[in-house]
């Protein structure tokens, strides 16, 4: 990961849930999480957010 975190991402990925790593956030956040590979979008209803392994190192870092 080139960048720092934002504080609204940071939030988000802390805020995740502890087993599934599903998301919640604004559209803008959880769409830039995926661009730096952090999470990805379930390509099955309802199109839920979830962690990528990546993205749940940086939550324990």
């Amino acid at each position: 990961m080139a960048r720092e975190l934002t504080a609204a991402q940071r939030r988000v990925i802390g805020a995740a849930e502890p087993v599934t790593g599903r998301l919640r956030g604004s559209g803008a956040v959880l769409d830039r999480l995926v661009k730096l590979g952090l999470a990805f979008r379930h390509p099955r209803p309802p199109h839920d957010f979830f962690l990528t392994p990546a993205g749940q190192r940086a939550r324990t870092a």
